[in-house]
Parts: structure tokens; C-alpha cells; sequence
């Protein structure tokens, strides 16, 4: 790849696509992650994305990117006809880019003959340098507050901000945040390497401040790096021009001189501190006179020539930073939590009193991990049948049908909590279409001990009338493929399952043989099949299921696979209990929690069985397993984990099997 100024900068991952009239790309949507999770503008700020089209430069009709953002609650009454309320987001001017079409055969001056990588960099807040598109009718940005965290722009009429978002959802902050790569009409490759949203930096105590530098090839009078010397200052941005003007420009320092006086540049360095040219760089050692804390400052290096005492050429750093000498380099702890949504079911009984629940979903785990700090942070949880996120203290206990793993969950440090129904006057015989709404706050114990503020989960509850029939689960099995053939080894055995209540197990069978113990076969779904062993439930294995079916119990937990040692299964031909070789049949068997079975299939809704064919006659790789932990299992600290491995070459060994882990050195026999 080379740059816009045609250097070489050798070989780059990049993410290449082909898009048609604004290709997007999202690092956070207002329906899926930006639901629960909001970018603090007043933090996160300075935008980078580095990225190129394959088209010949065009200003005019595609050599244009946006950047788009929605303030959450944000609305707007459209344009077109007839107008309709919706969300109303934030649309960059157009951002010119630098591109050439590559071309092998011909040379760099009409096309390039590599990719080209251009790089954008822009602070979302400064209105000056990074305005909102003004083009008028449909092209204008249909907001116009700009990058903060607080919702301005509300359609007309009844509807309004859209405050009705469930809380704490509909708390502040960016929700949507999307890049526009270009507006090409025609199918065009475009690609990406990096797209960064970051703070400023802080300055701490002390700050490193680094530079480089190269003198030029034609130097007459002999000089070198060491005989400059860098004059180094702390220049503020440019300010409005008066209360609210709206003009200041974070990313323009307020002068272009800093050793002029009477413009707020503050030397860093003195006559007998400046460093020379060729050191590369300088420590600041932040307590600074005529600084303010918390205010951004660039920093200039201004070169000073031997023989001279003041500067007379200045350079910039990229972006300024945020001084304050306060600030430490230890990041603040903050918690963060595996899920922000989850569904649970219950059956009731139509009584009063307890039992009041037939049937429910199993418990539900909610891990927390603590990230940074240099100590555990002491964290509760909360249940909240009612909570107003502009008053953070309030919350109406629900704990009467909402068990945790304690009474108030709790912890310190990363840690879990588990999360279920239970028996309660206060359930009502049925939820109907609206399910019960309650919300799990995990805060810290001691405010201001995290950089975060507590966070959430959004918890549905759906209870159906007695009479109700158990609807059975559902889910498909997903490997290994339909007639597979020369099947050897171990293979993954893997689908989904969900159920309106809760999957309490996915197992799996093979069909029964004629020549197999009878004893062993079971009839199960009018199927005569031979149980083979449980599938592991993998959190967060399926994305995709999660996001096809949010509302159903433990759908982060809807995927399931278990290892199959195909040699361990009958030998068909030969009419043996091992060695697996020949046709086989499985079958994968759902139960709910309320014992209703559903036999997977290659989708939802199929009960095909999955049918394949061993060929371990031919096998020549090791094969082998792991006993311990078992699939699916959880374990920490020093731990033994035991297994087994065979070579079926008769031409070699095995060799001494020698295992070493944390616990103990297992021996094992060798083995031919």
C-alpha cells in the first residue's frame, strides 16, 4: 500500500468490501449494542479511520465520506411526504478523501499501482474544523446539536423526544455511530485498515513529549541535530470570539508563534532547559505556572538555529491534550458486565399462596469483571421493579419474586451473581403480551471507586396461566454436515436450542444396530437410539441466535456441541462395538425445563436426523481425549486436567506421554 504522497508503506491487513451509494460501516448501532451502551461525548471525541476506494479521485460524485452519529432520544420530523417521525442524527460535512484506482500497468502519476491509504482525523466536537452538513432539503443533516450527550432536536407534536425508551436505556450519550466510506453510484472496491474513537490524552504528572527529526541532505555550513535546540510550549485553543459565538475550535491552537506574548503560550523549557535537536525528547514535569487545569493545550516545538536565542519555526503536535497535573497513569476500575439484557419465564399454579410456580427458567448467571485498578472493587446489586435514571438513588425493591445467589447480590472484583424467579403473591396469573419489567443495578459500593457509574441490566419476566400448554423447544443442529463422508477422529458435534421456558438439555444419541447389547437402546420419540453423551451449553457461542431471539430465556446461551470420538462408535461392518467405520445416524434430543422434547433437525421446525459415514479403517493422525475438565466445565486456580491419546500406526510410538500442568506430572505407559 503506499500513501496519498505516493510512499510505499509495504503490506497492511486491511477490510475490504464492495459498496454501492454510502457503504457503511458501524461501530455502534442504536438497535443492538447502542440500546444499552451510550459513547460519552464528553470524552471520546478525536475520530481516525484510515481507508481508500478504488476509483479515480472524484469530488463531485463520490470522493466523499461522512461521519453519522445519534444522540440518544434524538427525533425529527422528516422531509419527505408524507413526514414521519424518526431518529434524528448528526451528519457530518463532506470529508474529502484522497484515492487513486489501481492499475498495474500504468505508472503513479495518472493511477497508482498499489493500494492507497488515506488517513482522516477529525474532533467530532470542534464545530469549526468539523461542521454538519448544511446542503439543503434531504441532504442536510437532520440534526443540528452537534457531538454532546444531551438530546435537542425532538419532532414536533405529541411524540417528541423519544423518552419512552425503557429505562435506564434512555439515559445520555451517543447510541449510533456509523462511518460513510464514499458515494460511488457504480459498485466500488473500498477498503479499511483501522477507525478509532479515542480521549484526549492527559498529561499526569509528568509527560513525555517526543519528536523526530532529519537534517537536510544538503547542509553547507556542517551543522547537526545537536547544535539545535527545541523551545517547547503549552499553547490553549482557539476560544470563542465572544459568549456564545459557537467558533471555538478545540483542534486550532490560538496562535501560530508561540513565543509571541500576550496569546496564553506558556514556556515549557528556558534557555538553560531547551533540548537539543537530537535527543528526541523531553520529560515535562507538569506543575506549570499560568496553566489551567483541565484545559486543552497543543504542544509546540519551536526550533531555535545555533547562535540564535528564540525560535522562529513552530511545529504541532496532532492533537492537544487535557493538563492536569493531578491525573495518575493508572486507569480508574470499571465494571463491566457479560450481559445488559435477559428473559425468564414461569408457569403459575393459580394459587395464592406457594407454590406459586410450576415450572421456570433455570438460574441465570450475570459475571462481572473488574478491569484495571490495583485493588478489588466492592460492588452490590440491586433489583429495580421502578427506576428513574435522572435520579440514580431510587429503586423500588422488587426482591419478593427476583432471587439472587444472596440476599443482595454482591462481590468484589470480578466476580458472578445468579439470577431466578421465585415463588410470590406478588406474580400475577398471567403477564399476557406485556411482560414484567425489572432492572438489575450493579453499582459499586463506594461512589467514585469506579471511572463508570453503575451498570445495568434490562430483566423481562413473562408468567403464563396454568392452563397454558408447554410449548416444546427449538433449534437445529448445525454439524456435522448432512452425508458426510470418511468421517475419522474427533469431530464437533454442535447447533442451538432455545425454549419459551428454558433448554435444560441437549443430548445425543446414535441409532440402535442389530448387533448392539439391546439393553442399551432406548426408545426415544418412537426411536430406537443408543445415548452417546450430553452437549455443553457455550455462553456466547451464537451472536446470531442471540440476536434472531432476544426474549427468550438464556438465548446468550443457546449454543451447545459436544466431541464425538468417532473411533469409540460401532464398527459396522465388521458388526463390533468399536472402531468406528461404516454408516451411523445421530440424533439430538431437546428438553425444556418442563420436560417437553423436541428431536433437532438441519432448522427449526426439521426433525431430519443427521446421517454421515466413519472411515477410521484408513485413519493414520493420533487420536484421543480430554477428560478433564469436562465439557463445558468451569475451573480456576491450580488445577489437574487428565486425558488420553492413541497412535493407531503400528510404525511408530506414541512415545512416552509425559503431561505437565500446575497440579502434578502425570507418566504414561508408551504406547504402539
Amino acid at each position: 500500500m503506499e500513501l496519498p504522497n505516493a510512499t510505499n508503506i509495504g503490506n497492511k491487513t486491511v477490510f475490504k468490501g464492495l459498496g454501492t451509494n454510502d457503504p457503511q460501516s458501524y461501530l455502534m448501532r442504536s438497535d443492538l449494542r447502542g440500546l444499552h451502551t451510550r459513547i460519552d461525548a464528553s470524552r471520546y471525541r478525536l475520530a481516525t479511520f484510515d481507508m481508500g476506494v478504488n476509483h479515480e479521485r472524484d469530488i463531485l460524485n463520490g470522493s466523499i465520506a461522512h461521519l453519522v452519529w445519534h444522540i440518544a432520544c434524538e427525533t425529527w420530523n422528516t422531509s419527505g411526504t408524507p413526514s414521519v417521525v424518526a431518529d434524528a442524527e448528526n451528519v457530518s460535512q463532506d470529508l474529502v478523501l484522497r484515492h487513486m484506482k489501481v492499475s498495474p500497468t500504468q505508472n503513479q502519476d495518472s493511477f497508482s499501482t498499489r493500494y492507497t491509504l488515506d488517513r482522516i482525523q477529525v474532533d467530532l466536537a470542534d464545530r469549526l474544523k468539523a461542521p454538519l452538513e448544511s446542503d439543503p432539503g434531504v441532504f442536510t443533516s437532520p440534526s443540528r446539536t452537534g457531538w454532546q450527550n444531551t438530546a435537542v432536536q425532538c419532532a414536533s407534536g405529541p411524540v417528541g423526544c423519544a423518552t419512552a425508551r425503557i429505562a435506564p436505556f434512555n439515559r445520555i450519550g451517543i447510541d449510533n455511530f456509523r462511518i460513510d466510506y464514499d458515494e460511488f453510484a457504480a459498485p466500488t472496491e473500498f477498503w479499511v485498515s483501522s477507525i478509532r474513537l479515542a480521549a484526549h490524552e492527559k498529561t499526569t504528572g509528568t509527560f513525555g513529549i517526543s519528536w523526530t527529526s532529519t537534517m537536510p541532505a544538503v547542509n553547507p555550513a556542517g551543522e547537526t541535530a545537536a547544535n539545535w535546540r527545541v523551545a517547547l510550549y503549552a499553547v490553549p485553543t482557539k476560544p470563542e470570539t465572544s459568549p456564545g459565538a459557537g467558533n471555538a475550535s478545540p483542534m486550532t491552537p490560538v496562535t501560530t508563534n508561540s513565543a509571541a506574548t500576550g496569546v496564553g503560550a506558556v514556556a515549557l523549557t528556558n534557555a538553560g532547559t531547551h533540548p537539543a535537536l537530537d535527543s528526541g525528547a523531553f520529560t515535562w514535569f507538569t506543575l506549570t505556572p499560568g496553566l489551567t487545569s483541565g484545559a486543552l493545550y497543543f504542544i509546540c516545538a519551536g526550533l531555535i538555529t545555533p547562535g540564535d536565542t528564540a525560535p522562529t519555526l513552530f511545529n504541532f503536535s496532532q492533537w492537544p491534550v487535557v493538563y492536569d497535573p493531578s491525573a495518575t497513569n493508572m486507569p480508574a476500575p470499571r465494571l463491566v458486565l457479560n450481559r445488559t439484557d435477559m428473559s425468564m419465564s414461569g408457569q403459575h399454579t393459580g394459587a395464592l399462596v406457594p407454590p406459586n410456580l410450576s415450572s421456570k427458567t433455570p438460574p441465570q448467571t450475570i459475571t462481572v469483571t473488574q478491569v484495571g485498578g490495583s485493588s478489588p472493587v466492592d460492588w452490590a446489586v440491586d433489583v429495580c421493579q421502578t427506576y428513574d435514571p435522572n435520579s440514580p438513588t431510587m429503586c423500588t425493591n422488587t426482591s419478593g419474586y427476583i432471587q439472587l445467589s444472596a440476599t443482595t447480590g454482591s462481590g468484589s472484583g470480578s466476580g458472578s451473581f445468579t439470577v431466578q424467579l421465585r415463588d410470590s403473591s406478588m406474580l400475577p396469573l398471567s403477564t399476557g403480551s406485556t411482560p414484567l419489567s425489572v432492572v438489575l443495578r450493579v453499582s459499586p459500593i463506594f461512589p467514585g471507586s469506579t471511572s463508570n457509574a453503575a451498570r445495568y441490566v434490562q430483566l423481562g419476566v413473562t408468567i403464563t396461566p396454568p392452563s397454558t400448554t408447554a410449548a416444546p423447544p427449538f433449534g437445529q443442529v448445525d454439524s456435522p454436515s448432512q452425508g458426510a463422508g470418511g468421517v475419522q477422529g474427533a469431530i464437533g458435534v454442535t447447533g442451538w436450542a432455545l425454549d419459551d421456558m428454558g433448554v435444560a438439555s441437549v443430548k445425543i444419541y446414535r441409532n440402535c444396530l442389530s448387533f448392539d447389547i439391546q439393553a442399551n437402546c432406548l426408545m426415544k420419540l418412537g426411536i430406537n437410539m443408543v445415548f452417546v453423551g450430553d452437549a455443553a451449553f457455550v455462553p456466547g457461542a451464537r451472536p446470531d441466535v442471540e440476536a434472531g431471539y432476544p426474549n427468550f430465556p438464556n438465548a446468550n446461551m443457546a449454543g451447545w456441541g459436544y466431541l464425538l470420538l468417532t473411533n469409540m462408535l460401532p464398527h459396522v461392518p465388521n458388526q463390533a462395538g468399536f472402531g468406528g467405520q461404516g454408516p451411523l445416524t445421530l440424533y439430538a434430543i431437546a428438553t425444556d425445563t418442563q420436560g417437553t422434547q423436541t428431536l433437532l433437525g438441519r432448522s427449526p421446525g426439521s426433525n431430519t436426523p443427521r446421517s454421515f459415514s466413519m472411515s477410521n479403517d484408513t485413519i493414520s493422525k493420533p487420536f484421543g481425549s480430554i477428560d478433564t475438565p469436562q465439557q463445558g466445565g468451569a475451573t480456576g486456580g491450580y488445577y489437574a486436567n487428565f486425558g488420553w491419546a492413541l497412535t493407531p500406526d503400528t510404525n511408530t510410538t506414541a512415545g512416552a506421554g509425559d503431561i505437565l500442568n500446575s497440579a502434578q506430572r502425570i507418566d504414561h505407559d508408551r504406547l504402539h
